[in-house]
């Protein structure tokens, strides 16, 4: 399994908030989160800005989604992701006694695994209304939608490490929901580097 940057922050963040939980102080650092949703953001701007149609739309000889549909896919999801943390935060049914704070670590590496595959659910694949969207359309999409997940982490005062919702692999707290968004984008943007590569292979043959 490939060691992914998201993972290495995590678990210097993790330490850091482990130390400070020791000295019994009540932590809660959004500087992790905040920094993996900005990271992502750029990366995924700076890989796909300066592809043109034909390597955007290259599909994959395995038959998968072509850059511009990570586009559209990032672009559906991002939404529902914000709407979710949103209504959690809304909602704010606490728990006081659960703790997930220590799987931060774990839930990036679930979600950037590349090789567990798994099922998209319908509202999330490539539409046929999207067909007429650019790059530019999706990544507009995509970057209005992501600085309003940062925004309202920065904003929100809610006990994030004390509400809870599922995510693909299990249950997540509130504070994990934001990293979750991050990672998503991370696995998608090494699915395009993937693409990006078949199609250097190729172009080289």
């Amino acid at each position: 399994m490939k060691k992914s940057i998201l993972f290495i922050l995590t678990i210097l963040f993790t330490m850091n908030t482990l130390d400070a939980q020791k000295k019994g102080e009540e932590v809660l650092d959004k500087t992790l989160a905040l920094d993996l949703l900005q990271r992502t953001m750029e990366e995924l701007e700076k890989i796909v800005e300066p592809l043109d149609s034909k390597e955007l739309g290259y599909v994959p000889q395995n038959g998968g989604w072509s850059v511009l549909n990570c586009l559209e896919h990032l672009s559906l999801v991002e939404p529902v992701l914000f709407l979710e943390i949103k209504k959690m935060i809304e909602t704010n049914t606490l728990n006081l006694v659960k703790d997930l704070s220590t799987e931060d670590g774990l839930i990036i590496t679930y979600i950037t695994d590349r090789t567990k595959k798994v099922m998209t659910p319908k509202p999330f694949r490539p539409l046929e209304a999207n067909k007429h969207k650019t790059k530019e359309d999706f990544l507009e999409e995509i970057r209005n939608t992501r600085a309003e997940l940062i925004s309202l982490l920065k904003s929100t005062d809610a006990n994030l490490r004390h509400l809870f919702g599922p995510y693909p692999y299990g249950e997540a707290d509130a504070y994990q929901q934001f990293i979750i968004a991050a990672a998503h984008s991370h696995r998608h943007i090494l699915q395009i580097k993937e693409i990006l590569s078949e199609l250097e292979n190729k172009r080289s043959k």
